[in-house]
């Protein structure tokens, strides 16, 4: 009776750690590995995954002027930020992660 129920308790715990790391996979984490790049920390090469992001840049100033001009109706509609297109990589390696 207690072996039966170690043994269920051990596959239940298996089968965790395995969805566990099947959901932060390297691939859907970081995206798919890119070989003709280097890793500039660790120079390294065929290691280095690639994604693209969209990421927040700075305040875009023709977005602040047509605020002023507006009186600020025009942030409300388009905000301030501006977005923009980057890569991000990640060393399999070393492990940085850097964008570009």
């Amino acid at each position: 009776m207690t072996f039966a129920f170690f043994l269920i308790a051990l596959a239940l715990l298996l089968a965790l750690v395995a969805a566990i790391r099947g959901s932060t996979s390297g691939a859907s984490r970081w995206g798919q590995v890119n070989p003709a790049l280097i890793c500039p920390h660790c120079r390294t090469r065929g290691r280095v995954r690639t994604k693209p992001l969209k990421r927040k840049g700075g305040i875009s100033g023709a977005k602040a002027t047509g605020a002023i001009l507006t009186g600020g109706l025009s942030m409300l509609a388009t905000g301030l930020s501006r977005k923009e297109d980057v890569t991000q990589a990640h060393c399999d390696q070393c492990g940085s992660t850097w964008a570009f």
